[in-house]
């Protein structure tokens, strides 16, 4: 499968290594954007003790909209990626529908990035493991630094966090008319 298939088309099927592989890609990019977003921040000039009107024309300055773009470009991918990944446990792609309901949510999580795909062909396409070598190295390899890639952002983001929290104005102080 070539790389625009692979991204932007809804049929077909991918393994576990695909899927985990775009995870990874997709994390990299998410750390890359919120780190991007923490310097435009601190170089915003937000200082503990602004005043409130201070502090939100600060961060309104940090035109934020390449973010969503970044956002918006990598919603195709990630769907058509989480709809073939669907398609290798013999489910349509409106299974991810579940992810919304709480609770229920665990189930397509787990189904989708930990569990193997029907053996063989099914209604969605051959087998991708089919003929392909089975080096789980690799695979381990992936998921491995999407779990390093995923903890850095957990902590970029708690930093991202502190960082506004310590810099925003007292909110319990009344407001001064503009």
């Amino acid at each position: 499968m070539d790389i625009g298939s692979l991204l932007f088309s809804f049929r077909g099927r991918v393994n576990r290594r695909a899927y985990w592989g775009f995870a990874l890609f997709a994390s990299v990019v998410g750390l890359g954007t919120l780190y991007l977003t923490l310097q435009r921040v601190m170089a915003a000039g937000i200082t503990p003790g602004m005043s409130q009107e201070e502090f939100m024309r600060a961060v309104a300055g940090v035109n934020q909209g390449w973010v969503t773009i970044v956002q918006l470009a990598m919603l195709w991918p990630t769907l058509a990626i989480s709809v073939k990944r669907c398609h290798d446990r013999g489910r349509s792609g409106w299974f991810l529908l579940l992810l919304i309901v709480p609770l229920v949510q665990l189930w397509p999580l787990i189904e989708i990035s930990l569990l193997r795909g029907t053996d063989g062909d099914n209604r969605f396409g051959p087998d991708p493991l089919a003929g392909a070598p089975q080096d789980s190295w690799k695979s381990w390899l992936i998921f491995v630094g999407f779990l390093i890639v995923s903890g850095a952002q957990f902590s970029l983001g708690r930093e991202f966090m502190t960082y506004m929290m310590t810099h925003m104005p007292d909110l319990s102080q009344p407001r001064t008319p503009i």
